[in-house]
Order: structure tokens, then sequence, then C-alpha cells
């Protein structure tokens, strides 16, 4: 396959001050610009792009981002032009599945390895659903990689992930519209379904019993009360049973609606399931749980009830094809044959924070825990990192392949490396406030609960 060369431009180096960075994390400091040369194809009707800067490194950052709408390099074009100003070579395949996404970065590995040249050194990273497709890429093939990057992504798996999507939504419908003919699973009505749960919370919004019942609807599902990371983790009841308000209601295209009918599509069936599940333990270990109580004692509503009406309610069961689906194509299994660092914040409703845990337990069973950081950013709502902390996640890990060792990984050092770089690069969206807001660097330590929903 003869690449196509679709343009030559001139990369600027925008971040001088980002160089201080080297000092803290051993990361090599660009001197000057540098000519990139940009590749674009497709592969079996998959498109592909790579960038290869003229002084190239050696070093390949093959990025997966589960996205059909436009090929992405890294979270953020800031980090996108970084990398490129350090002289790493950077190459995607747009996919629209994990499957697809394997089958692709395959495809782009053997593109690079034969019409630019074989790296000194791969790293398989990525973001949320590609960033379960950058570890499964490197387990499958780990001879090809030297280190795995993965940002904010349910290493737990996917069907623990849908499982509890299945948990929110089916507490929503039987607490809140029992008689409701919104389809949890096997979708046909995807928009259909989309405006009666809409419905159904805005509902539920407008009186203490409903927020109360949504508060525990969400408590089930793993989902924090912090949907805005442009703001602190709210303390006022309306206030966070607001925020997981708008993330239900955000969220339910991918939980209950066209999404869910895409992976039941591509699975062949309902891969989630609730039967045998006790919701009265999920509330138990969920960290909402005290949210609940509250929002129950000023109900006036009894929490014990409502409980035992779940626990009478019948159950979803699932697919076998479909559940061994997803476990082939969404269930890390923890080798560590190189590094693994990863970054997830810790109000992520979306890819539960837990998920970290989980993954941590699989690499103590089948890898080895030495080769593995896990690195935490206090700040609400999903992939909400800044390209400041994605870059230093990423160096964190880039130091490791080069040196043998893992540098200086304390929050404070990670919070002032970070800092370091210009106001553009810490920036995140909120979808709660619609905009854009400037944060601050935020590492901390933390150790997640377990995965609620954990599978096998």
């Amino acid at each position: 396959m003869r690449p196509r060369v679709t343009g030559l431009r001139r990369v600027r180096t925008a971040v001088a001050a980002a160089l201080a960075l080297a000092g803290v994390l051993g990361v090599p400091a660009a001197a000057r610009a540098d000519d990139v040369a940009v590749y674009s194809g497709t592969f079996d009707g998959l498109p592909y792009k790579a960038e290869v800067p003229a002084r190239w490194n050696g070093t390949l950052l093959l990025y997966s981002n589960v996205n059909d709408q436009q090929i992405l390099l890294a979270s953020y074009p800031e980090s996108e032009q970084w990398l490129l100003d350090h002289h790493y070579a950077l190459a995607a395949a747009s996919t629209t599945d994990v499957r697809a996404t394997l089958q692709g970065q395959r495809s782009m590995l053997d593109w690079f390895d034969s019409h630019i040249g074989k790296p000194r050194r791969t790293i398989s990273w990525g973001q949320s659903l590609g960033g379960v497709s950058a570890v499964l890429l490197a387990e499958r093939q780990p001879w090809r990689f030297d280190g795995v990057g993965t940002l904010c992504a349910p290493l737990g798996g996917l069907i623990s992930t849908w499982n509890s999507f299945l948990d929110l939504n089916f507490a929503t419908k039987t607490l809140l519209a029992p008689d409701s003919d919104w389809r949890l699973v096997h979708v046909t009505d995807p928009d259909g379904d989309t405006a009666e749960q809409q419905r159904i919370v805005q509902t539920a919004q407008q009186t203490p019993q409903g927020r109360a019942r949504l508060a525990l609807a969400n408590a089930v599902a793993g989902a924090p009360a912090w949907f805005s990371p442009l703001h602190p983790h709210p303390t006022d009841l309306a206030e966070e049973i607001n925020q997981l308000a708008h993330f239900d209601t955000s969220m339910f295209p991918i939980s209950g609606g066209s999404l869910r009918q895409t992976y039941e599509q591509t699975a062949g069936g309902n891969a989630s399931w609730n039967t045998g599940v006790d919701y009265g333990h999920l509330l138990t270990m969920s960290t909402e749980r005290d949210l609940v109580v509250k929002a129950y004692r000023a109900a006036g509503l009894s929490l014990a009830k409502d409980l035992r009406t779940l626990a009478r309610t019948p159950r979803i069961a699932a697919d076998p094809g479909a559940v061994a689906y997803q476990y082939r194509y969404g269930t890390p299994q923890g080798h560590t044959s190189w590094p693994v660092v990863t970054l997830h914040t810790t109000g992520d409703g979306a890819s539960q924070v837990e998920h970290e845990r989980e993954y941590a337990d699989q690499v103590r069973r089948n890898g080895d825990p030495a080769e593995l950081r896990e690195l935490f950013v206090d700040r609400g709502w999903h992939c909400t990192y800044t390209a400041s902390e994605e870059l230093v996640a990423l160096q964190a890990l880039l130091h490791r392949v080069d040196t043998g060792q893992w540098g200086d990984l304390r929050p404070a050092t990670l919070n002032t490396a970070a800092g370091r770089l210009p106001a553009a690069y810490q920036q995140v969206l909120s979808w709660y406030d619609g905009a854009w807001g400037q944060v601050t660097p935020n590492f901390i330590h933390y150790r997640p609960a377990p995965l609620p929903r954990a599978f096998p």
C-alpha cells in the first residue's frame, strides 16, 4: 500500500515552559520546530492517520479512541502538538468498536513498519473505550509494545460497565415509572426510549420523593454525584441530585439508547443482566450511600420498602453469546509484559474509578504489580483530565520505558510538573456547564472502592 502524503506543515514549539518537565520526569526537550509528514489512507475501509517528525526520535505512540467521526492522535490538540515538538511519531486508525480497533491498529503498525520504519519503541495508549482497546491490543501482541497508557478506561471490563448501566436504568424505571414502555434491553426505538427516560428523570426532579429515588438508582449503579469538573464535589443535597440527573440524561444515549442498540447489534444480543443481584448489597458498597439515606429522610420515604420493590421486580437475563463477545472484546486480563500507567478522575460516572481497583486486582493475579502505576485526578465527570495531566501521565510511562525505573510519581511532584505547562494546557470541557473552563492540576493519592459489579 502506497502512503498518501496529505501535507507537510511547520510544527511550532508552543510550549517552552514545558521544557522544565525534563528536569522532573526525565523527558527529552525539543530545541526547535520540526517538519512533520502527515500520512492518511484507509485499511479495509477504516481511515488512518500518521504524523512523523523529520527528526523522529524512534518512538511511536499508537493512540486508540473508538470514534468513527474523526481520527484523534491524542486527547487534546495541545498534547498532540507537544509530542510532535518533542519528536514523537503519532498514529491511529479511526474505528467504530473495540473489535475494529484491534484490527485497525494492527494494520496501522504493519503499515508503519513497512513505510516509515520499525520503531525503537512503541507505546499503546488510548482514552475511555480506546483505553480498553489499548490494553487488549498489547495483551494480544505483547512483543510489539514497550509500554501501555490508558486514560479514564473501564479496565474492569465492558460487561461490568453494561451491567452498571442496566442497574441504573432498571432501578430508575422500577422506582419511578414501572408501567412505562421503555425497553431496558433489546432496544428497538432508541429515540423513543431516550425521550421517555428524560421525561421520567425531569419529572422525578420536581419532588423530594422523586429526587430520593433518583439518588438510589444512581447509587446502586455506582454513579458519583459529581458531574461538573469545574467545581468541587457538591455538598448540597439538591445540587448533588441535580448533577446526578444531568448525568443520567446525558449518558442515556450510551447507557440505554442508540449506543446500547449498536452494541447489542455488534455483540449479537444483550450482554448485561441483573439476575441474582442484591440491590441492598450494592447500596452498602456505594460511595453515595449516605446521600441516599439523607435524601430518603428528607423525602419521608422508606428506603427499606423501595429496596424490597427492587428485590421483587422480575429480572433481566443476558444472551450468553453476547456476554462471550463482550468478554473477548472488552475484558483486559491484567497481563503486564511491559509497564502500564493509568489515569482516572475520581468523579467518573461513565467509567467508574473503581475499575482501577479491579484492574489492579487482575494484574496481581495475572501480571506483575511492579509494572503498574495508577494515577488519579480529583475532578468530576469522565475523561476530564487536562492536556497537562495527560502529558505528565504519559511522560511517567515514557520515563519508565526509557530508563527502566519509575520516576517520582508523588501527587505534589506531578502537580508541579503539570502546572509548568501554559494556560491552554489547563482546561477541561464541562458537559454540566456547557463550556470550557480553567482548572489547576489536581493529582491526589486515592484508593478506589471495589467495583460494584465486577466480572468475572
